[in-house]
């Protein structure tokens, strides 16, 4: 079987000083990959940060009161605009009643039948395809960061 590692021959124009330099280079480099591939951090390529740093934003939750009186339209669907910080055009929202919510807004809320009107930067458009509520309703809204 021949050798894998050819031995040192002077005449290739190699010094031993050299090569043992170039020996302590590789094995230095040896080691910081050994370490690098025993440690438990995760390691990305250059960008992959970014991707991630962004990816997944906080959600944030506002408050808001859809007012009796903000309520447009004679049928349904009626719709109601309201100011929420962080809602953009392409944001994923959700509406929850508010947590003062009384039994009888709730019961107003769900005969509502409450729908995504759309949004733009800064608002969202609620539809009312049930009942026009005749009293005001508190929400949350959650702006979803992680979608």
């Amino acid at each position: 079987m021949p050798d894998i590692i050819t031995p040192f021959q002077p005449e290739d124009g190699n010094t031993m000083a050299n090569m043992n330099e170039k020996f302590a280079e590789a094995n230095a480099e040896f080691e910081q990959e050994v370490a690098h591939r025993n440690d438990s951090s995760l390691h990305l390529a250059a960008g992959e940060h970014d991707k991630i740093d962004n990816s997944a934003q906080k959600s944030t939750i506002a408050t808001a009161t859809l007012t009796a009186a903000g309520w447009t339209g004679s049928t349904a669907p009626y719709s109601q605009t309201v100011s929420v910080t962080g809602a953009t055009p392409t944001s994923v929202n959700e509406i929850l009643p508010g947590v003062s919510i009384t039994a009888d807004q709730l019961t107003a809320l769900q005969a509502a039948n409450l729908q995504d009107g759309g949004q733009a930067a800064g608002s969202i458009t609620v539809k009312a395809w049930g009942d026009k509520p005749t009293i005001d309703l508190p929400v949350r809204i959650i702006v979803r960061g992680d979608m």
